[in-house]
This record gives structure tokens, sequence and C-alpha cells, in this order.
């Protein structure tokens, strides 16, 4: 009997606030700016 391996793919977002507190671009909005402007880098490249 073959045995069957099950991939999961997780993201846990745990977080304080202190990277916030520190000025770093961490939040969710920072993240979502970065893959918009990284898309649309790929679409002017090609």
């Amino acid at each position: 009997m073959k045995k069957i391996e099950k991939i999961y793919n997780k993201l846990i977002l745990i977080g304080n606030g202190f990277d916030l507190a520190l000025g770093f671009k961490t939040s969710y909005n920072d993240f979502l700016f970065w893959l918009l402007k990284s898309e649309v880098e790929k679409i002017r490249i090609t």
C-alpha cells in the first residue's frame, strides 16, 4: 500500500506591534503595497 503524503501551507501571524512601534514597514498594508508594486514591475519588464 502506498503512503499518501499531505502537504499543508499555513500562515501564522503573531505580533505585538513592537516592530511597528520601531518604524519597520511590516504592516499588512505595507505587504500589499510591496506585492502590488512587484507585480507592476513584472509587467513593465515584459
